[in-house]
């Protein structure tokens, strides 16, 4: 499965290799640079940015482009005699922007439902902010800035929903799908799901820049090559032209592209630009799953302490700490003798938990060694260990730290739904307490059984909830509490050191 950040910059790097860096890369540039800064979609401030740009490098539009540029290049110059040119020289009201999209497409005679949007508007799937629901919307609006047809934004669309279920680690076929259940989908556009799969041959009556026929010609390429070797090698630059940067796109959000395909082109700056942008849209997404692996193995080594030396029967461990610790953290020792505690805060009196910030923390443990297990680590370690999970189940680990809900159209009794918004209230809670109100807020009915679970586990039970359970429940609890705590004890693992006023499972490490 690939990470959300190879995912992003494959789409980045895919578009500008196969596109040779065209007019599609600037302005997908400059829609990057609005989306990154403002964290909304704007259409007057980029459509800004796109003239602007375009007014002093000059690199090859479109068509429909060159002539909206050129109707609103006549307001700067009025106002240009007053002030020189600048990005804010072009920036009009929304009203005015729509005005000049209609009659462009009115002097090209209705003919305005190019590919130049689908070509360009990418970025706005790699938006963590912009939810499912709205990105085929929001492509339609940022078409319309330059194409007034709607052809022109409901392709722009389907190309963004198929990028966007791609960096969810959907399958090809299940990206497709998805993205032409968008609604109310003109006839073309719908016919290009019909024939995808089982026509080669465009319209050609059509204009070869016609955006349905374009993304036809993109889709129907990425389906019929095995893999991204075969794709690179057997494209026609001459044949496919209107289609590069589209097929760039999905090559790079199907396959990621691999170093060694641009490792002549390191030192590109255009480039090394694009790559920059790519690595700001995926650490959007999930700061900690897309650092790299250096720094990812640094991280796991602070998050989990370092074992700097133990022995095999009466283990002394000590553990170089730079934060504070939690005592339940560390469970399967059966002494624990806390030595220079410095700033300790007498954690049992306000059921904090928490030993301040100890330079030295020595442990002693009897029959084998103590290991510090965070939160964290136990659900990282869980999805890497079990083997040939779902990708709606290997979701949640890239998104369960920062997003309450993993789907939107889901129920919220959907296995996977229920277990990303659980382990969402545990993780972003301080307390058993906290993690149920969170949950109580998320959803009433399925989430709270199993945040209590989970949230007893990582804290225990304060005797202030247990104290309001009917005691008959709460004695049958206990008595099953026993049982598996013995079974524990057989395997030599100590559990002594656990609260009395705990009954859920401790973390136990065997």
């Amino acid at each position: 499965m690939a990470s959300i950040h190879a995912r992003c910059d494959g789409m980045f790097i895919g578009h500008a290799l196969v596109s040779n860096f065209d007019d599609s890369c600037h302005m997908a540039s400059q829609l990057s640079e609005s989306l990154l800064e403002l964290k909304r979609f704007d259409g007057p401030n980029i459509m800004s940015r796109y003239l602007y740009s375009y007014h002093t490098k000059k690199y090859d539009l479109g068509e429909t482009t060159k002539i909206v540029y050129e109707s609103l290049k006549n307001r700067v110059q009025n106002e240009s005699k007053r002030s020189p040119v600048s990005r804010e020289s072009f920036l009009f009201d929304q009203s005015i922007i729509d005005e000049t999209a209609r009659l462009t497409d009115s002097t090209l005679g209705n003919k305005t439902a190019g590919c130049g949007p689908s070509s360009r508007s990418f970025p706005l799937a790699l938006c963590h902010w912009i939810d499912d629901d709205d990105l085929f919307d929001i492509s339609k609006k940022e078409a319309t800035l330059t194409h007034h047809n709607r052809l022109a934004g409901e392709v722009a669309g389907i190309v963004n929903l198929i990028c966007r279920s791609l960096l969810r680690n959907k399958t090809w076929e299940e990206a497709i799908q998805l993205a032409f259940l968008a609604p109310s989908l003109h006839d073309d556009v719908s016919a290009v799901c019909l024939r995808y799969g089982r026509s080669m041959n465009p319209n050609v009556n059509m204009h070869p820049a016609y955006a349905p026929r374009v993304l036809l010609e993109a889709l129907q390429y990425v389906a019929n090559s095995n893999n991204l070797t075969e794709a690179l090698r057997n494209l026609n630059v001459k044949q496919n032209f209107y289609a590069l940067p589209i097929i760039g796109v999905f090559l790079g959000a199907r396959w990621d592209i691999p170093l060694e395909i641009f490792e002549d082109k390191l030192n590109d700056p255009r480039l090394k630009t694009i790559r920059d942008i790519a690595n700001k849209f995926s650490r959007e997404w999930n700061p900690e799953n897309n650092k790299s692996p250096h720094e990812q193995t640094n991280d796991a080594n602070n998050e989990n302490a370092i074992i700097q030396s133990c022995d095999s029967h009466t283990s002394r461990v000590t553990i170089d700490i730079d934060e504070p610790i939690e005592t339940r953290s560390i469970t399967s020792c059966q002494n624990i003798n806390i030595e220079n505690q410095k700033k300790v805060q007498h954690a049992e009196k306000n059921n904090n938990k928490t030993i301040g910030n100890v330079a030295d923390v020595s442990i002693s443990c009897q029959d084998r060694p103590a290991q510090h297990d965070l939160w964290g680590a136990a659900v990282n370690t869980t999805f890497s260990t079990v083997p040939n999970l779902l990708a709606e189940i290997r979701e949640i680990q890239a998104r369960y730290k920062h997003d309450s809900i993993l789907n939107s159209h889901g129920s919220p009794g959907y296995v996977p739904n229920a277990l990303h918004t659980a382990l969402y209230c545990v993780t972003n809670a301080d307390s058993f307490e906290s993690a149920l109100r969170r949950a109580k807020k998320l959803d009433d009915i399925y989430c709270p059984i199993l945040v209590g679970i989970l949230a007893g586990t990582r804290w225990g039970i304060p005797s202030s909830i247990i104290n309001i359970v009917y005691q008959d429940v709460f004695n049958e609890i206990r008595q099953i509490e026993k049982c598996f705590m013995g079974e524990w004890k057989k395997q030599l693992v100590v559990v002594n050191c656990l609260p009395k006023s705990c009954f859920a499972m401790p973390q136990l490490h065997a």
